[in-house]
């Protein structure tokens, strides 16, 4: 919040200035055994989509910051790939394109940016099914 008024200062109506958060599909869909790292992505999405809103109705700043929250799955790196499980491999997404699509979200002013995009359906999913998903982990334990 500090840094606004300095953003502010140097962003136009034809250029504004960008925040961009990176955030997780663990704080869209909770995940067993994430609960805190879940948590802390959830308040990502929720504090820079709410700024979000609050910077387009806000005179002095509407239209001269923008925020995106990229939402990711699972992305190449090799942390990600040696905690997953290797039949999961085939979704990671590739380190660069996910680095691209995440600065051109920004760039165009994209609030919300899922990535791999066809993540982008597991949060209705897992919304429509989430008593499916919670009988099944019952059922595991």
């Amino acid at each position: 919040m500090a840094a606004l008024p300095h953003l502010v200062q140097n962003g136009t109506y034809e250029q504004p200035s960008q925040i961009i958060a990176v955030s997780s599909l663990a704080g869209t869909c909770p995940l067993p055994q994430t609960t805190i790292y879940g948590t802390s992505k959830h308040a990502i999405q929720g504090f820079f989509l709410n700024l979000a809103r609050e910077l387009r109705i806000s005179k002095p700043y509407q239209n001269r910051v923008t925020t995106t929250v990229a939402i990711l799955g699972l992305i190449a790196t090799q942390q990600a790939l040696s905690t997953t499980d290797k039949s999961l491999h085939f979704l990671a997404a590739d380190v660069r394109k996910t680095a691209q699509a995440i600065i051109a979200a920004g760039v165009y002013g994209q609030t919300r940016l899922f990535y791999p995009y066809f993540f982008a359906i597991i949060p209705l999913l897992y919304y429509i099914f989430s008593p499916l998903f919670e009988l099944l982990a019952r059922l595991g334990n």
